[in-house]
């Protein structure tokens, strides 16, 4: 009977322990809460903003090549 009561305490450890995990998980978020990547002078670079202006990039530069590239492939051509 004590092997059994020991379990059950271990059990409910690592369930009180998961439960305090999955409340700071939540807290925070699923993207940590981040919007922008810095600062120009006064005006902030949004996440948003940025990932728009690369795919522009990415997409003419793919016009320009006549295929369409991977990120990876237009980051070893030099795009920033």
């Amino acid at each position: 009977m004590a092997k059994k009561t020991g379990k059950q305490i271990g059990v409910w450890i690592i369930f009180g322990l998961l439960f305090v995990g999955l409340i700071g998980f939540g807290s925070a978020g699923l993207n940590g809460g981040l919007r922008s990547l810095g600062k120009v002078g006064d005006k902030e670079i949004m996440v948003s903003d940025y990932a728009n202006a690369l795919n522009g990039q990415l997409n003419q530069f793919s016009q320009q090549m006549g295929q369409n590239l991977s990120f990876i492939q237009a980051q070893s051509f030099g795009l920033p």
